[in-house]
């Protein structure tokens, strides 16, 4: 009776397969093959299979057990009738099995799948149609062939290494399941690339007794995979090559910036100087004039280097506890001048709900104003310009502070709203030629505005003027931290540690530069604004080591980029001389003085042994400051006459 439950049971898994199998190819002829369902079908392909071969077995046994029994016994009439009953069951289902695996073999044509049947006792292996339509091969649909007629097809390089992984299953008894990608060769003699998956039939003793697989040709998708590659490939070098050409771009930006804020700290600095003479209305126009053009050939060159740093991602906010009223105020002050001149109403309102500090980046605020002020007065003739903040407390100490620029002017189309953002856009070429600039502000406010996680927007009607605003989140307790810069904080600690100043009547100051005008410009103020030192000069930086040898200057001037020794190493020697011959007394202060206007330059100057870091152009102002705070200040009578 065990044997007959064994029967039994084996009878209604085959009915169970059958059902199932039954349900997946109606969901084949009721809808288009989906993707996934291919191997699904080479699944239950294989155990339709596996079932026919061991319901095959299965049956042979009970003929044998049949024939091993005496029809007169009562017991053996018993067992003959269940037998009999279970081989007719048996048959019926074998049939169908047949049936389904011919119906399975016709859908899995569907999928251009080539099926394949390996007899392992016998050697022989049976394959599907698809096998002619795949590779081409007649024989094998034909008649069986040999595991070796398939090994002999194997690509020469994938062979021995498929040989190996496709026994290594057969020879485990443990294993089931082998699959593998390779090359096999069509009749036409070119290689396909198929992947192959093969599922093993054991006996009672774990031997493998037969391989049921399927096979697909991928060569279509390895040609896209290997597209793919290339195009990635491709891709990371454009890549590269975009970089290499954006950090070329940034170094000639870097380059021509350091040049011509070389050339424009002369012509501002002579400037200033030239004011300060005796000058009659005229010549003190046409000075100011001069100035205001150097200014803003300034500006448009700072506009550019932001641009670049921006587009390289560069670009680094500065936060630090600041008042915002002073930002607003020092924004104002480039453009009174010329708001003056237009005879145009300039204002600004800050409500009194807005808090005295917040944490932000003062320059980088100040600059968006100013451009945002700049444009306004540009493009109004008549009426007014008006800078507006308000304030709304969010949560914790955190607060929203609304900045707006209004004015009176030609106003803009939407169509010219649409664009306005856009780098080096004008209105139109007649606004260009009337008005001037680069059409560089207005994107630079936009950039610098979402590095604050805000945005710029305006309102606009032509003839009605324009409206530009932002709201930026600010962080408003003046007692919270917040990181500083280098340029602003270092020479501060830099003092802290140093001697104290002491002011000494004649103190010996070197100016290190290689431009000899920017040389003359720097020693004249020097000169003014101390009269009582001495003025060394030196032209590069191994003069300048050799004069510090000799000398012993209490202050320097220095350039960063100069020919024979820059001003890096010639403040490293100059520190390392120093450190041979302490003294306790007081060391020389070395301010840096270059066009340089790279974020990390500061950084590199401290690290060199500077004391401060100025930029070119050179306000007489700074050089004031700087003086003031490493040697003390004298001020000449009539200093400020004009």
């Amino acid at each position: 009776m065990k044997d007959d439950r064994k029967h039994t049971g084996n009878t209604l898994a085959a009915a169970g397969l059958h059902k199932r199998a039954e349900e997946l190819l109606r969901s084949l002829w009721s809808a288009s093959l989906p993707a996934q369902t291919a191997e699904e079908v080479r699944q239950v392909l294989h155990e339709l299979l596996a079932r026919q071969i061991e319901l095959e077995m299965q049956n042979e046994e009970l003929r044998g057990a049949l024939s091993g029994n005496d029809a007169g016994a009562a017991d053996g009439g018993a067992l003959r009738r269940v037998v009999l009953e279970d081989i007719e069951d048996r048959k019926r289902v074998e049939t169908e099995l047949r049936a389904m695996v011919e119906r399975y073999r016709f859908a899995n044509k569907a999928a251009n799948d080539v099926i394949w049947d390996w007899d392992i006792i016998r050697n022989s292996q049976r394959w599907n149609e698809a096998g002619t339509v795949v590779f081409g091969w007649t024989e094998i649909v034909e008649r069986p062939v040999s595991a070796e007629w398939w090994v002999e097809r194997l690509h020469p390089d994938d062979r021995e290494r498929v040989h190996e992984s496709f026994f290594a299953v057969v020879d485990s008894p443990e294993l089931e399941v082998w699959h593998d990608e390779y090359r096999f060769l069509k009749a036409d003699g070119a290689y396909a690339d198929v992947m192959d998956r093969g599922y093993v039939l054991r006996d009672e003793q774990g031997k493998a007794i037969r391989m049921i697989g399927a096979m697909q040709n991928i060569t279509e998708r390895k040609e896209i995979e290997e597209q793919l590659r290339e195009t990635l490939a491709n891709a990371r070098l454009l890549q590269l090559e975009a970089e290499a050409a954006n950090r070329a771009k940034s170094a000639f930006l870097a380059n021509m910036s350091h040049e011509i804020r070389t050339l424009l700290n002369g012509v501002i600095g002579f400037l200033e100087l030239l004011q300060e003479t005796a000058l009659d209305r005229t010549q003190r126009e046409y000075a100011g004039h001069i100035d205001t053009s150097a200014r803003l050939l300034l500006n448009v060159l700072s506009n550019v280097l932001d641009i670049s740093k921006i587009e390289a991602e560069r670009l680094e906010l500065k936060l630090v506890p600041s008042d915002i009223r002073e930002a607003v105020e020092r924004a104002l002050a480039p453009v009174r001048v010329l708001a003056a001149r237009k005879k145009i109403s300039l204002a600004a309102h800050v409500e009194p709900s807005v808090p005295e500090r917040a944490v932000f980046d003062p320059v980088r605020l100040e600059q968006v104003l100013v451009n945002l002020l700049s444009n306004a007065v540009k493009f109004t003739e008549q009426g007014s310009v008006e800078l507006t903040a308000s304030f709304v407390s969010l949560a914790g100490n955190t607060g929203a502070v609304t900045f707006s620029v209004k004015d009176s002017g030609i106003g803009m189309s939407p169509e010219e709203m649409s664009r306005i953002f856009e780098p080096f856009y004008q209105a139109d070429s007649s606004d260009t030629r009337r008005y001037g600039g680069a059409g560089l502000g207005l994107s630079i406010c936009q950039r610098l505005l979402q590095k604050m996680e805000s945005v710029l927007d305006v309102e606009s009607a032509p003839g009605e003027g324009s409206r530009f605003f932002f709201t930026l989140r600010l962080e408003c307790d003046a007692s919270s931290s917040a990181l500083s810069t280098c340029e602003a904080e270092a020479p501060r600690e830099q003092a802290k540690r140093l001697p104290p100043v002491r002011r000494k009547e004649n103190p010996v100051v070197m100016i290190v530069e290689d431009e000899w005008l920017n040389r003359k410009m720097l020693a004249v103020m020097v000169s003014k604004i101390a009269p009582s030192a001495s003025v060394l000069q030196a032209d590069d930086g191994e003069q300048a080591v050799a004069l510090f040898r000799e000398r012993k200057p209490d202050l320097i001037f220095m350039d960063l980029q100069m020919p024979v020794k820059d001003g890096f190493r010639a403040s490293e020697e100059i520190r390392a001389m120093e450190l041979e011959n302490a003294s306790g007394g007081d060391r020389c202060r070395i301010v840096a003085i270059t066009a340089d206007v790279q974020p990390e330059t500061p950084r590199e100057c401290i690290a060199a042994g500077m004391d401060h870091y100025l930029s070119k152009p050179v306000e007489k102002e700074e050089i004031c400051s700087v003086l003031e705070l490493w040697i003390g200040r004298e001020r000449p009578e009539g200093e400020h006459a004009q």
